[in-house]
């Protein structure tokens, strides 16, 4: 198991949240793929946890350009479109600005 040397602080949450990737069991081919895409993935953490969702989108979009198979990866942004289609249905503001190109879960394709 290796730390991801990543914590956040979760809205509303007086706790931090530490994120761990855990290798045992992987090949040496997944792990470095992994390891590839580990600033994009951790990056996209960071934004998915300050609420920035089309930046993480993009960035959870990057990783899996280069590693596919990434089911991590695919859950953030799965979770980052959702989030984000959800605050611009609340605000009515900003569909615009997203970039991926996967399209939004609730069928925005810009």
């Amino acid at each position: 198991m290796k730390h991801k040397d990543l914590t956040e602080k979760l809205k509303g949450k007086k706790d931090s949240v530490s994120v761990f990737e855990i290798y045992d069991g992987d090949s040496e081919q997944i792990i470095e793929r992994k390891l590839k895409t580990k600033a994009d993935f951790e990056e996209g953490l960071q934004q998915y946890f300050r609420m920035e969702f089309a930046k993480a989108a993009v960035c959870f979009e990057n990783v899996l350009k280069q590693n596919s198979d990434d089911k991590t990866a695919k859950l953030y942004l799965e979770r980052s479109a959702q989030s984000w289609c959800r605050v611009c249905r609340r605000t009515g503001k900003g569909l615009r600005r997203w970039k991926t190109s996967n399209p939004s879960p609730c069928g925005f394709k810009p």
